[in-house]
């Protein structure tokens, strides 16, 4: 038999709760504690075996509200869906409640009754454990199974595969997931560890020795690759500079020869005679348009009349012309409303004739009754049935009552009285109300027991050997005092860093130092005095040459051709500014490289100074972290322990600490599990002297919890029998109470109805009709003096409308007949409303459009006029300007100042372009012009593009280079990464301690499960 699905309707804290389980497999439930698992197994339990007379699981829903339902696979695939229910028999029932017999399910159980199948297949934590110590003494239910292995029940070999199950789980001899095999895995791992971050101090210092030649190496290749871009950077600028540079040079004699051709006009007045040129020119072009536009209004002007007496006219017409739909309406209505009148009247006289001549009427034959009259009728015709059914009600449920009350009385003297179990509930309150005791027990020893197998277990890892009991009176080094020595430590170790540090630091900056004096070459030729001397005087001379051709425009020929040397003079001027500037920097080139190397030499002085006072440092910070290291080994020594890291020690103060602190609580358990063991005995003994005195005797072999469900069960039954009878008690009592207000009600009904027949009598008086008449007839007559009533109303409200609109015609047409007669010349005539309507209405429409186009027209001749006047006064003054401009300039017409405004613009934009390109050049190198000027000049013979290449070249080698020292330094650093893990070694070995640990505790495990599976087998074989 398998569940499919387990239905927890109402049990517990579950409502209307589904289980869908797996048709194959184990299905495993998963929860958080009080999640509710502990609960549906008693629910399985209750399910197959039934729910007991008190259960615990009742507190959300009432005892006899408890459902439990599931769908059961049968061996040979057939389903049976079954609910339980809380019943005292016929509690398993199925899903449509009909009753199933309990040897069906027991035919499912096959034989395992509700002990047997608690304690195999409902077992809880605590049980487990205690499952194990009674299987090596032969006790408790799988003993019983040992001992019954000849009868061939099939729990056997249930137990037998369970044992398998969990000593597979723990080891198998060529397998690895096994939690012992995976924990000799994990110990193989941890030893491999620590051989791994273990290493030699020779290997350190190797290594050390190597990333040391390996940095500097590359601090000199970082030197030589920073030179190369330099030299790069500056050859490719002067490739961008070149064509900027000779289009500057272009541009600037462009510059020169448009200032030669003639003068520039001021910036003002060429803005100024723009202006009033455009001025001038937009003018005489609108005042040719306005013309033609003035004439075209004037001839349009003249042709337009109209009737100036019909415009006046407009108000009154315009309100004719809104009536004129109304008169429409009015002659199609007046002869349907004239025949509604008609009818209405007939219908009203057949209406009166089906009224009781009785009935009060009014002056005009209409009968009147009041609204209250009507209600009165009314309320009185719909309470008729109500008083009459209220009165056949009352007598069904007094004779109903009647029976009832007897039927009472008879099962109230078939019930006993109960027993008292007062002191009885008081003492199993009282013990139940200091708990699970026996349980609470079990776990007090389970504690005890787990707690002496950690704390040895703990102390066996942190290597100490002393008694469990004792372990919380152990003294540790205060805090006050690791730190303290930690702070010595780690503030040695840093001054031995920083002294190193430093020591490396001067040694490198020597290295540099030597590099660069040794690198450091004066040129063999440097220019003297003299020569510079001269070249100066040549520059000076060619100036002289110059300023006297600007200034002068006229110079000796044959001194300026000897000294240009047959060049432009331009050309030759700049060679010999160029070449005494350079004879100069050359000069300045080397007093700086003598002043260099003076300065080198003496900084190699200092820097070897500063090594030596390094190196006496470093020896003194090396002894004061020895004796550190040293008192930190003495503080731990006493503890049997040897000195780790700080972060080690601390977890071993910690652990320590915490050791102390469990076996504290240890003991503290040790006290409560005594003390509990004498509240047990005596609460067993409280509860049998109670049982005594209510006639129960129970068996001396019950525990405490089966001797609490005993008195439990009493005290219900007692219970039962007393609520059984108060309740009848009860409903007897509401019974006879029921019975009095069914009396009392039915002589009130027997009153309304009477009360009813006379005011019904008193009702009908004014209809004039018997007071016997039926309240249907009565709904009838009243229903046809209520539409008497509506049409005579409709009536009155026609024939009104008739009227007015008679009325509203007759003034329609005597405003008609004032129009008429203002305008006798129209000629219209009055014979027919609408028509002269619509016919003033057309030529009023004509008039009044001939009245806005002439309106119109001449608003736009005015606007048109008043135009024409400001713009001819427009031209005037802008001709007025451009004449005081070419005079104020000094030109003599307006043409020539014309082509002085557009020479001076071509200027500007030389200027303009000019300045861009010095703009951009700066932009984009930072350097002065003159500096950019003289690096092309240098470069002027070079191939720029090949000397590119060849840098590249350079660079690329050199940083492959680099890129080889980085990976040799990336290799050292990593290997003495790799040696300084001792921390990680350390923690290895702690690590493989702990699993040495766990390897012990599952062994010991699989050692008694072996000893019950040999056990089993033996007695199988016998």
């Amino acid at each position: 038999m398998r569940f499919t699905k387990l239905t927890l309707a109402k049990f517990g804290m579950f409502t209307d709760t589904d289980l869908d389980l797996l048709p194959e497999g184990v299905n495993v439930v998963v929860g958080a504690n009080e999640a509710g698992k502990t609960t549906t197994m008693a629910a399985i339990h209750q399910l197959l075996y039934g729910i007991p007379t008190r259960s615990p699981h009742s507190y959300l829903h009432s005892n006899s509200d408890l459902r439990i339902g599931a769908t059961m696979r049968e061996n040979d695939g057939v389903e049976l869906e079954v609910f339980r229910i809380k019943r005292n028999n016929a509690s398993l029932i199925s899903p449509s409640d009909q009753p199933i017999a309990e040897e069906t399910m027991a035919r499912l159980l096959g034989g395992v009754g509700p002990e047997a199948y608690r304690t195999i297949f409902s077992i809880s934590h605590e049980e487990i454990v205690s499952g194990g110590e009674a299987l090596l003494k032969g006790e408790g239910e799988l003993g019983r199974a040992l001992l019954a292995a000849g009868t061939g029940l099939t729990q056997l070999n249930s137990t037998m595969a369970k044992i398998n199950a969990k000593v597979g789980e723990l080891f198998k001899p060529s397998a690895s997931k096994p939690l012992i095999n995976e924990a000799i895995a994990r110990f193989r791992d941890s030893k491999a560890q620590i051989r791994e971050h273990s290493q030699s101090a020779s290997a350190a210092e190797s290594v050390e020795a190597k990333l040391k030649d390996a940095e500097g190496l590359e601090k000199r290749l970082e030197s030589r690759y920073k030179e190369l871009i330099e030299e790069l950077n500056l050859t490719r600028r002067i490739r961008q500079v070149r064509v900027p540079m000779e289009r500057r040079r272009s541009l600037k004699r462009n510059l020169l020869e448009l200032t030669e051709e003639g003068p520039l006009a001021p910036e003002a007045i060429a803005t100024q005679l723009k202006s009033a040129q455009e001025d001038r020119r937009e003018g005489n072009s609108t005042l040719a348009s306005f013309q033609a536009d003035l004439e075209s209004l004037d001839e349009k002007l003249s042709k337009l009349q109209f009737d100036e007496a019909l415009v006046a006219q407009a108000p009154e017409i315009e309100g004719l012309v809104k009536e004129v739909g109304a008169i429409k309406q009015n002659m199609t209505d007046l002869p349907g409303l004239n025949k509604k009148v008609g009818d209405l009247e007939r219908s009203l006289e057949a209406l009166l004739a089906r009224v009781p001549e009785g009935c009060r009427r009014g002056p005009d034959g209409i009968p009147q009754l009041s609204d209250v009259e009507r209600s009165r009728i009314r309320r009185l015709s719909d309470d008729s049935t109500l008083v009459k059914d209220a009165l056949e009600r009352s007598r069904t449920e007094l004779e109903n009552t009647k029976h009832l009350h007897n039927r009472l009385e008879d099962k109230l003297k078939e019930v006993p009285h109960a027993i008292d179990v007062s002191n009885l509930r008081s003492a199993i309150a009282r013990i139940r109300q200091e708990g699970q005791l026996e349980s609470t027990l079990d776990d007090l020893k389970k504690q005890i027991a787990d707690s002496l197998v950690t704390t040895s277990a703990e102390l066996a890892s942190l290597g100490v050997n002393i008694e469990v009991r004792s372990a919380d009176s152990v003294p540790l080094p205060t805090l006050g005092s690791v730190n303290e020595l930690d702070r010595i430590v780690v503030e040695t170790k840093s001054a031995y860093d920083v002294a190193l540090a430093e020591l490396n630091r001067h040694e490198a900056d020597l290295a540099e130092l030597n590099e660069k004096l040794k690198a450091h070459q004066l040129l063999l030729d440097p220019p003297s005095a003299e020569q510079l001397a001269t070249a100066r005087t040549l520059r000076d001379q060619g100036w002289k040459i110059i300023k006297e051709l600007w200034l002068e425009g006229s110079t000796d020929q044959l001194p300026a051709e000897a000294w240009s040397r047959g060049l432009p003079l331009d050309r030759a001027y700049e060679d010999s500014v160029k070449g005494a500037d350079e004879i100069a920097d050359r000069l300045r080139h080397e007093a700086e490289a003598v002043e260099h190397q003076v300065t080198l030499k003496a900084l190699i002085s200092a820097e070897e100074l500063s090594i030596e006072a390094a190196q006496s440092t470093l020896e003194s910070a090396k002894g004061n972290h020895s004796d550190a290291l040293d008192r930190w080994r003495n503080l731990w020594e006493p503890y049997g322990i040897e000195a780790g890291s700080r972060q080690s020690m601390d977890e071993f103060l910690l652990n320590m600490r915490a050791i102390s602190e469990g076996v504290s609580r240890l003991k503290v358990l040790e006290s409560q599990a005594g003390s509990l063991e004498e509240t047990i005995e005596r609460s067993k003994v409280d509860i049998r002297l109670l049982l005594n005195e209510v006639g129960d005797q129970p068996p001396g072999s019950l525990s405490l919890a089966g001797l609490l469900a005993r008195a439990e069960e009493t005290c219900y039954s007692s219970d039962e029998v007393r609520e059984k009878r108060l309740l009848l008690e009860r409903s007897l009592q509401e019974s006879q109470k029921t019975l009095e207000r069914q009396e009392a009600s039915f002589q009130r009904a027997v009153e309304d109805h009477d009360n009813w027949s006379v005011q019904w009598s008193e009702a009908v008086v004014p209809l004039g009709i018997p007071a016997d008449t039926l309240p249907a007839d009565v709904s009838d007559l009243l229903s046809t003096i209520q539409e008497i009533e509506d049409i005579s109303l409709d009536l009155k409200e026609q024939r009104l409308r008739v009227s007015g609109i008679e009325r509203r015609n007759l003034k329609i047409e005597d405003s008609l007949h004032v129009v008429l007669r203002v305008l006798p010349h129209l000629g219209i005539e009055e014979s027919n409303t609408e028509v002269a309507i619509n016919a003033l209405q057309a030529r009023l429409t004509i008039a009044q459009n001939t009245a806005a186009t002439q309106k119109a027209l001449l608003e736009q001749r005015s606007e048109k006029a008043d135009d024409f006047d400001r713009i001819s006064r427009s031209v005037i003054q802008a001709e007025a300007l451009i004449k005081w401009l070419v005079s104020e300039s000094g030109f003599d017409d307006e043409s020539s100042l014309v082509e002085a405004i557009e020479r001076t613009d071509r200027v500007k934009q030389l200027e303009a372009e000019v300045g861009e390109i010095e703009d951009d050049l700066i932009a984009a190198h930072g350097i002065p012009l003159d500096q950019l000027a003289r690096e092309v000049e240098s470069f002027a013979d070079v191939d720029i593009d090949a000397k590119i290449e060849q840098l590249n070249s350079r660079r690329e080698e050199c940083e492959g280079e680099r890129n080889m020292v980085a990976q040799e330094i990336g290799g050292l650093r990593a290997q003495k990464n790799s040696i300084n893990d001792s921390d990680e070694a350390a923690f290895e070995a702690e690590r493989a301690q702990l699993i040495l640990s766990e390897i012990g505790n599952h062994s010991d495990e699989y050692v008694r499960l072996t000893l019950a599976k040999y056990l089993l087998e033996q007695e199988i074989s016998d």
